[in-house]
């Protein structure tokens, strides 16, 4: 048995990629930055009709109740008030 010393070189053919990026720098892109060509498309349709975003009012509102509803039950909800002085000093 005769050992061979010679190794074969491996020649690693690169894989083409599947997406070239140079090809999109051939293609010309629009001015985005140019006027339309139809000015009425830029307005608003006038048979739309208005969209209402506001919420029913709500005429039994109580601001007591508004605490009652996020504080822990058996705890009291205490505000500090702090007097701001000339100076920039607080109390």
């Amino acid at each position: 048995m005769e050992v061979s010393t010679t190794k074969k070189a491996k020649i690693k053919k690169q894989a083409e990629p599947d997406i070239d990026f140079t090809k999109a720098l051939d293609n010309e892109m629009p001015d985005i930055f140019a006027p339309p060509r139809n000015l009425k498309s830029l307005l608003l349709p006038s048979n739309k009709a208005p969209c209402n975003t506001k919420l029913p009012e709500d005429c039994h509102y109580q601001p007591e109740d508004l605490v009652k509803l996020f504080r822990i039950p058996n705890m009291i909800v205490m505000f500090t008030i702090s007097l701001v002085l000339k100076d920039g000093w607080t109390l």
